[in-house]
């Protein structure tokens, strides 16, 4: 399989609802984050401790893929939609975000390095035209300008 496949397929295996629990335990790296939509961090733990525990996901997929490019041989930048439909502490919800996705290469395997929703966060592939800090607190824009620092 193909590096491009062999992600979205990753992709793919995140949205499947009954593997997304333990999905970042199983492919990530050791210092992923996924960057909760109130702006703090979590770790494939936490993420599978929070979908394990107030979240049942009904259903989830991979609508779109806005932008998908390699930005070395070993690090993949990808933007997606993911429809998700899940109840949480008994909330139905219907969700559409768009997610920004960081993969490494560790060791020729493919692993996911970071995830956040980018409702409010605008990136530019060169650039970064804004970052909204009052909506999504200082964490995030912490943890972003870090992201950018370690690539």
């Amino acid at each position: 399989m193909k590096d491009k496949e062999t992600i979205i397929s990753l992709l793919n295996e995140f949205a499947n609802p009954k593997k997304m629990a333990s999905f970042f335990v199983n492919n990530a790296t050791p210092n992923f984050l996924f960057i909760r939509p109130s702006g703090n961090p979590i770790d494939a733990k936490g993420f599978e401790k929070i979908i394990t525990g107030d979240i049942v996901q009904e259903k989830a997929e991979i609508t779109k893929i806005h932008r998908f490019e390699f930005l070395s041989e070993t690090i993949v930048m990808c933007i997606f939609t993911l429809g998700s439909k899940f109840t949480y502490k008994r909330t139905p919800n219907d969700d559409l975000p768009t997610v920004t996705s960081i993969f490494k290469k560790v060791n020729n395997v493919w692993k996911i390095h970071w995830m956040k929703d980018l409702q409010e966060i605008r990136i530019y592939l060169y650039g970064i035209s804004k970052v909204n800090s009052s909506f999504y607190g200082a964490n995030t824009c912490r943890y972003f300008f870090f992201l950018i620092f370690i690539l």
